[in-house]
């Protein structure tokens, strides 16, 4: 990330928050293309020195990108953006070999039309080799451009989660986060994502996923519940044991 000082280019390092949601969702979204190279969009905000990635929008998992077609997911996209008052703050990719890694053709001319409205766009490159049933690692390398590459950030304490429907402040551990994605992979979850290809083979299939994101954060909602209810339980069990060690005092 650099930051424009009395006129000189600084890099500093940036901090990154993101969601739970927007997490699970890219990588189901290459879970789902196993055999296809898969592109999204990175939606949220910047403040300060710090990007948080609140929601993502499946783009398309196809060998061949025409411009045309870019275009019309873009404005797609920007309108999506509009109603619900976020930016297009990067892109993310996924190779479609297993042991490629360098950023592909179409990813790179998705993520060069991110620039061109935001000044210094993420790229999350997908590492293959984690998209496994039960993910233990973060799955993405965090890139921005330098010159015309795209290159490894530093981030800030590195990435912090949290969750969007929550109403606790407090970040969300990543083993928290792994074991949210293992579940809904299991529950196949991946299979209700819809991206813009799938949107114009069929138009009543919504690319916004709002269905999806619902099921999420409502495992979200009973995770939280049933942790209180726990906690509750808990502490009156101490509290009834505390009374039982006053009686016999």
């Amino acid at each position: 990330y650099q930051r424009r000082v009395h006129g000189e280019l600084h890099s500093i390092t940036l901090g990154m928050k993101v969601s739970s949601t927007a997490y699970i969702k890219t990588v189901l979204h290459a879970f789902k293309n196993p055999s296809c190279p898969v592109n999204g969009l990175l939606l949220g905000s910047a403040e300060n020195d710090t990007v948080v990635i609140v929601d993502v929008l499946p783009m398309f998992h196809c060998q061949l990108l025409l411009m045309p077609m870019l275009d019309l997911f873009l404005l797609q996209a920007s309108a999506i953006c509009e109603e619900r008052r976020l930016s297009v703050v990067g892109s993310y990719c996924a190779n479609e070999l297993l042991d490629e890694t360098q950023v592909g053709a179409c990813s790179t001319l998705l993520a060069s039309k991110v620039k061109q409205s935001f000044n210094q766009p993420l790229l999350w490159q997908i590492i293959n080799t984690r998209l496994t049933p039960d993910p233990k690692a973060l799955a993405f390398t965090a890139l921005q451009p330098k010159g015309k590459a795209w290159e490894p950030i530093d981030a800030k304490d590195g990435i912090e989660f949290f969750d969007k429907y929550s109403h606790s402040d407090r970040p969300l551990a990543a083993k928290a986060v792994y074991e949210r994605l293992r579940a809904s992979i299991h529950l196949l979850h991946f299979k209700r994502l819809v991206d813009m290809d799938d949107h114009l083979e069929s138009i009543a299939d919504d690319p916004t996923n709002t269905a999806l994101t619902a099921l999420l954060s409502l495992r979200v909602a009973t995770l939280t519940g049933a942790m209180g209810a726990i906690a509750a339980a808990a502490a009156l069990v101490a509290q009834v044991g505390n009374m039982e060690h006053k009686k016999t005092r």
